[in-house]
């Protein structure tokens, strides 16, 4: 089990968008091929953005507002981070090292990372395919206006974008439909591998607090397979030095693996400062323009339906990104309140002192901004949502 492996779909929309984030901790993974065709995917992202970008001056102004504002939105984003992302690839490689050193081969953990991944792993598909598919009909909706007339302009495309040679001929059209479904299919593709790989990589996180929760009541309660049960049931009556010592040597190794856990939290918080400002303040902006969008289209019921579409599988995305935040937030400052319940007074002083210390430390929380009032939490979801 290591990180690549725990989520195939993730591995699968990196290599398909050509952003080649970091699956493993060795850099020279990725093949000649996958580096020329991720060249090719943003090249022609920053293409789109340019082309669309100068459309914006050949248009009025309620076609800016409607129809370029969210797309403009999305693709800078996209652009942002993504250089943001390769610009931290060694901090990417460390954290994914890291993480492959506490992804150890216990059922236990094994469970929990299972219980933590998979339920989230339908969304995600939902949000991408549903996102993809919206994306690319929008953008190639025009397509029916060459059964109308035989000459086009820059407005006649669905996001207004700068090509030469207007009045354009069908062919020059129906190729600029292409290169706008083909630009936003990679748009929105590369936004999805974004959330899906920084919603894998804390979700992997929420399943090591949950595995440290579960093990420190194993250790407790001497269901740690390094703990004599005989040893343990005369515990009660005598205190036992072996028992006393294993559970000790437990504990202690428990705290270790919390500390390489605390340290990917950091390198976490670190790596997405950017991603989490941005991610918030893009969704609010996004939501304001998607309303304006879907408003200013009334009659056209197709485009509509397209825009509720894209509306729905973005709540999705800021929700699921909200909520593994959360149940990470949660996850690790209940790393004792079970084991808080066990008998761990039945054991010695010096148990006693190292179990306190370490309720004491449960305070400290894994969050993922730098303050509390841009962060990506249920809160913040609800904050979001009605900002639309």
């Amino acid at each position: 089990m290591d990180f690549s492996s725990v989520n195939r779909f993730n591995g699968l929309v990196n290599f398909v968008c050509g952003n080649l984030l970091p699956l493993t901790d060795d850099a020279t993974k990725f093949s000649k091929a996958q580096k020329l065709y991720s060249a090719f995917t943003w090249i022609l992202e920053f293409t789109y953005f340019l082309v669309t970008t100068f459309g914006i001056f050949f248009t009025t102004n309620q076609r800016i507002f409607q129809d370029t504002t969210v797309n403009q939105a999305v693709v800078i984003e996209i652009l942002i981070l993504g250089f943001y992302m390769n610009l931290r690839r060694g901090l990417i490689y460390r954290l994914i090292g890291q993480m492959n050193s506490v992804l150890i081969n216990v059922e236990t953990l094994k469970e929990c990372v299972e219980k933590t991944v998979k339920p989230l792993q339908r969304p995600l598909k939902l949000y991408t395919i549903f996102a993809t598919v919206t994306v690319v009909l929008f953008c190639g909706s025009p397509i029916y206006k060459v059964f109308k007339k035989d000459q086009f302009s820059y407005n006649d495309f669905r996001i207004p974008a700068y090509i030469p040679g207007e009045p354009y001929s069908t062919g020059l059209f129906i190729a600029g439909i292409l290169f706008e479904t083909l630009g936003g299919f990679y748009t929105i593709l590369k936004k999805a591998s974004i959330d899906i790989y920084l919603i894998h990589v804390i979700t992997l996180l929420t399943a090591q607090y949950k595995y440290l929760s579960l093990e420190l009541i194993n250790i407790i309660n001497g269901k740690n397979e390094n703990i004599n049960k005989s040893d343990l049931e005369s515990l009660d009556n005598e205190r036992n030095e072996k028992i006393e010592k294993t559970v000790q040597i437990e504990l202690k190794k428990w705290i270790r693996h919390r500390e390489v856990v605390m340290e990917i939290g950091k390198i976490l918080k670190n790596l997405l400062v950017l991603n989490v400002v941005y991610v918030y303040l893009n969704c609010i902006f996004r939501f304001c323009f998607l309303g304006f969008l879907l408003i200013s289209s009334s009659g056209d019921y197709f485009i509509q339906a397209l825009v509720c579409s894209y509306t729905v599988v973005c709540l999705m995305q800021v929700y699921v990104l909200c909520f593994c935040a959360q149940n990470l937030l949660d996850s690790s400052t209940a790393m004792t309140h079970d084991a808080f319940y066990e008998k761990w007074y039945a054991y010695g002083p010096s148990t006693k002192r190292i179990f306190s210390m370490i309720l004491i430390s449960n305070k400290m929380e894994c969050r993922l901004s730098m303050c509390g009032v841009v962060d990506l939490t249920l809160p913040t979801f609800m904050a979001v949502r009605t900002c639309r």
